[in-house]
């Protein structure tokens, strides 16, 4: 009989085969109900949710925010829906009124497969991670190169934050100071220059130093603080949340896993926060989108922060309904967009691709077609379905392998083994999270960041190197005719 930990684990994944094999059967059920599909979304979401929790015996991982921003950025107004609560039009579409019962049905049981079958397939990877065993001689061997290793990470993030933090001061005054001006137009028309193409690699220092902070016992706390009150003011005065809440989570998630993790002991503090980001990213949109002076307790006051919070960031489903319909009329793109991503990786692409490359963002090929012409956001959903229909739930399947490979990753590191792996697949992790409501396009575009980053790392590295050589044979020449160096009285 196999042991009862092995049955515990090896449940919630026969669980979620269950369960996707019940949202494949629905699909073929012809008496099917739109609130019944509405019921059978949140319902089956919500238990796969807690299958991943289960099987991986912990919240905050890698897989489980994606899967969570998933859920809730594609069904979070079904439940608004459930409750008879009304959709907040200010911020967002109300989708249930604006499209037809048929045209919401097929996208919503399309993206609950293409859920169930990522989740699948990525819970196959996942399991609770184990204690450390002690080490050995070999073992301790390996660590002291671990640690070098880690002291030159730490070190090359340090020099990288140095060089980076006066450009960024800049990048981020102008943008407070244009946004002071023009409002959120500010982000997409203020031409930062060379100072924002240097800003997207500010938080990879920061990721760099927090990663290897504890191994080499150097200060972090200033550091962590510094990077999440800049996220927390270009938020406020800009009116930047996506990108930004990101980058804090991956802060957060460092000091997690490589510093201090959060205990039972700092459950209440951890719910406090999820509270204040529930209430503070629709208090954002407001502020950002009108011209009121409203402070935030009256805004508290005379507005709902939850249906306000789920009306916009469930609205992400309407980018998979105009999918469903650009296919109707075009027919599917057949791998287009992501061809076109993967273009922007080789140089003078817009000469040699500049017919594949107009496919590459999803959201601006659909944001004719939006019900009001504006920024559309994008769907990892949405770009499945418009390239390969049905079919792509192949494609979602290994998506769901290779998130949770990461994840795994991530936490295989935390004993201090590849600290550079651990860092920029830390950083490469900001383009995972904002593929869920983007496109394949911001994963390419972080990749081709990691790229260069990693070469630059070789290179300060060698350079290092080679300065501890140098320094070391001029120590040797200097003893070599066995006297003293002199010293003066």
């Amino acid at each position: 009989m196999p042991k009862r930990s092995k049955l515990v684990l090896d449940f919630p994944l026969f669980f979620q085969l269950i369960i996707t094999l019940l949202s494949v059967y629905v699909l073929f059920d012809t008496g099917k109900s739109f609130n019944g599909v509405v019921t059978l979304v949140l319902s089956s979401v919500a238990v796969s949710l807690l299958l991943i929790v289960l099987r991986q015996r912990r919240v905050f991982t890698l897989y489980f925010c994606f899967m969570l921003f998933l859920a809730l950025f594609h069904f979070g107004q079904l439940v608004l829906y459930v409750f008879g609560a009304r959709v907040d039009t200010s911020f967002s579409y109300d989708l249930m009124n604006l499209y037809s019962s048929y045209d919401l049905q097929r996208t919503l049981l399309f993206c609950l497969v293409a859920f169930n079958v990522m989740n699948l397939f990525g819970m196959l990877l996942l399991q609770r991670r184990r204690k450390t065993p002690p080490m050995d001689t070999a073992k301790k061997e390996a660590q002291g190169l671990n640690d070098q290793r880690g002291q030159m990470v730490y070190r090359f993030g340090l020099v990288l934050f140095v060089i980076l933090l006066i450009p960024v001061l800049i990048y981020d005054v102008q943008m407070i100071t244009s946004a002071s001006q023009v409002g959120y137009l500010a982000k997409y028309t203020t031409d930062t220059g060379v100072f924002g193409d240097l800003e997207v690699y500010f938080s990879a220092a920061i990721l760099c130093m927090l990663v290897t902070a504890k191994n080499q016992n150097r200060p972090w706390k200033g550091i962590y603080y510094y990077a999440l009150l800049r996220v927390l003011v270009l938020m406020l005065l800009v009116g930047n949340r996506g990108n930004m809440l990101i980058t804090a989570i991956l802060y957060i998630y460092a000091k997690h896993w490589f510093i201090k993790p959060y205990t039972r002991k700092n459950w209440l503090s951890v719910g406090a926060i999820c509270i204040g980001v529930v209430v503070l990213m629709p208090f954002i949109a407001f502020i950002r989108g009108k011209t009121s002076e409203l402070g935030f307790w009256e805004y508290l006051s005379t507005n709902n922060p939850v249906t306000q919070f789920l009306s916009e960031f469930g609205s992400t489903l309407v980018t998979p309904v105009l999918s469903f319909q650009y296919v109707d009329s075009f027919g599917f793109l057949g791998g287009k967009s992501f061809l076109g991503a993967l273009a922007v990786l080789i140089p003078f692409s817009n000469v040699l691709f500049g017919g594949i490359k107009q496919y590459m963002s999803v959201g601006v090929l659909l944001n004719p077609y939006a019900p009001a012409v504006g920024a559309l956001g994008g769907s990892v959903f949405a770009e499945l379905y418009i390239n390969f229909g049905w079919a792509s739930l192949v494609l979602a399947g290994l998506f769901g392998l290779g998130i949770a490979k990461i994840s795994q990753v991530l936490e295989n590191g935390v004993d201090g083994n590849h600290p550079l792996l651990s860092s920029m697949l830390l950083y490469f992790s900001y383009g995972i999270l904002l593929y869920v409501r983007g496109g394949f396009l911001d994963i390419v575009q972080v990749g081709k960041r990691v790229l260069y980053l990693c070469i630059v790392f070789y290179l300060f590295k060698n350079l290092v190197s080679r300065r501890n050589r140098s320094r070391l044979s001029g120590e040797e020449e200097e003893g070599s005719d066995g006297l003293e160096p002199y010293q003066s009285d």
